[in-house]
């Protein structure tokens, strides 16, 4: 599916599927490049639970729909969202559980099952730093990271300028 194309009407912005003892989670968003919002934030936190939760489940694989694996968050939305308009069930959501934004991103929750990230294409801003939440990252050859908020005026908050407490840590020291 190139970006160009659109999902299908009424698909969820993120399609979370078990297969198996694997939940794979794809963003869904191929026409926004899977820039993330208010409601892929709520459900990728909401992946992430059920990953943790449900016994049968042993893995979670994250990927992308379409050429971009994600461009970040929507810079339309974190306007929306600092001028407090809460005008859908996902924005009212993220104001009344503020730990499901870092949570989705990995970066506050972390299911205690392994979490594999699989990458083509573009993974900017947000689509980097969520691999940092990640226990296996693989990257395809069309792969291209980065941390590009600053070039935008914005602090990379899911953990690009400082993450504490990973696994690697929590083991070796």
């Amino acid at each position: 599916m190139s970006d160009a194309q659109e999902r299908q009407e009424g698909e969820p912005l993120v399609l979370v599927e078990a297969e198996g003892p694997v939940l794979v989670v794809r963003l869904n968003r191929p026409e926004k490049r899977n820039a993330t919002n208010a409601e892929v934030l709520c459900r990728l936190y909401d992946a992430w639970v059920r990953l943790d939760n449900e016994s049968a489940l042993r893995v979670g694989v994250l990927t992308g729909r379409g050429s971009t694996f994600c461009a970040g968050m929507d810079l339309a939305e974190i306007g929306r969202l600092r001028e407090g308009v809460a005008d859908n069930e996902w924005i009212v959501r993220l104001r009344d559980e503020p730990q499901v934004i870092l949570g989705a991103w990995l970066k506050t929750f972390r299911p205690s099952k392994p979490v594999i990230l699989a990458v083509e294409g573009y993974a900017r801003a947000g689509g980097t730093e969520i691999l940092q939440g990640t226990d296996i990252r693989v990257a395809g050859e069309s792969a291209v990271f980065g941390v590009t908020e600053v070039q935008r005026g914005l602090f990379p908050m899911a953990g690009s300028a400082a993450r504490s407490g990973t696994p690697w840590r929590r083991r070796c020291c």
